[in-house]
């Protein structure tokens, strides 16, 4: 995965914490004090392998996916737009909304698929299959174009596909705003051509955040995620290493709302402050009872836990549209920007 799901992962982490934890006292200690496991819903973030490890020690199916972007809301800074790269003849060449794309630096997704379908004699079932879910990946407000194509008319896209090796049905071609490509050959689904879409537009947008508060939130959410994904399950069995991995993950909630609270806001970034601590204030109490309920593994504790982390992923949800908004990226549990 790129850079599509940089995020703050807390939040995830707690679910992780919460569940791995449950699996603690329902797998490896005797069932005669059991605790029933923890199930949560919650986006994947670039932390998300850590509640997939969870829930596998729990002996659970996922019950999330990982959660795609949305169109953006935000209008960061973008590095400027180069000429484009592709001469004026050929550029008159391509179909008139395939070379608008091009002029606007939009990402371009082309579906080729098999020409010639009869009422008898129908479109192969693969290239039916990616073309329906061609028509509802992620479009991010218009930022990208998803056009079908028929195979026998791929000629007239030369300037875009010459190169890339297309010479079957179905294919999906990536184009990136540098004029970058790449193919998806066979059956695809949407959410593998959101991921290509996805890291297209990151390679090629590069966010710049101008005042001095917003770049100190940044940053501080940058150290704090990179301090969280360090954040280690216990490895061995015992109530000591459960109570000390929980007391790493309370430090990180502790320090990281301690540097935010430090952080001096302008008047006009006052509540959007008052917003982030606000989901901040929720984590370090879920990391508290997090410690309680490893020391304790009391189900009366867990279900208590399970109040605060659905309480923090209510006030993360509200906080992440301010985030992306701002160009916060990195504060954010899902990344629109």
């Amino acid at each position: 995965m790129g850079v599509s799901q940089i995020s703050l992962p807390m939040r995830i982490l707690l679910v992780g914490a919460v569940v791995f934890l449950a699996a603690w006292f329902t797998i490896l200690r005797p069932k005669a004090d059991t605790v029933e496991p923890t199930t949560t819903t919650g986006p994947q973030t670039t932390l998300g392998k850590a509640v997939d490890a969870a829930k596998k020690a729990a002996g659970q199916e996922e019950t999330s996916k990982p959660t795609e972007k949305a169109a953006t809301t935000s209008k960061p800074d973008v590095k400027p737009a180069p000429a484009v790269a592709i001469p004026e003849t050929a550029l008159a060449k391509l179909p008139k909304d395939v070379a608008a794309a091009v002029q606007a630096r939009k990402v371009i997704v082309l579906g080729v698929f098999a020409d010639g379908a009869k009422s008898w004699r129908p479109q192969p079932d693969d290239d039916r299959y990616v073309r329906n879910a061609l028509e509802d990946v992620n479009r991010y407000g218009g930022k990208v174009l998803v056009k079908p194509v028929a195979a026998g008319k791929l000629s007239g896209y030369g300037a875009l596909v010459n190169g890339l090796g297309v010479t079957q049905t179905p294919s999906v071609v990536v184009i990136d705003r540098d004029l970058k490509g790449k193919v998806l050959t066979g059956y695809v689904d949407k959410v593998a051509i959101n991921q290509v879409i996805a890291d297209a537009r990151d390679t090629t947008i590069s966010p710049r955040i101008k005042d001095p508060y917003l770049r100190d939130v940044n940053s501080v959410c940058s150290h704090l995620e990179v301090a969280a994904s360090r954040w280690s399950l216990p490895t061995v069995r015992g109530k000591r290493p459960r109570v000390a991995s929980a007391k790493r993950l309370q430090a990180i909630a502790h320090r990281y709302r301690a540097r935010a609270a430090g952080l001096k806001a302008p008047a006009r970034y006052r509540s959007f402050k008052a917003a982030w601590l606000k989901a901040l204030d929720v984590d370090v109490k879920a990391s508290d009872a997090l410690v309680n309920a490893a020391r304790t593994g009391s189900v009366a504790d867990f279900t208590a836990l399970d109040v605060l982390v659905a309480d923090s992923s209510k006030a993360w949800a509200a906080f992440d549209k301010r985030a992306n908004t701002l160009g916060v990226t990195s504060c954010a549990i899902v990344r629109r920007a």
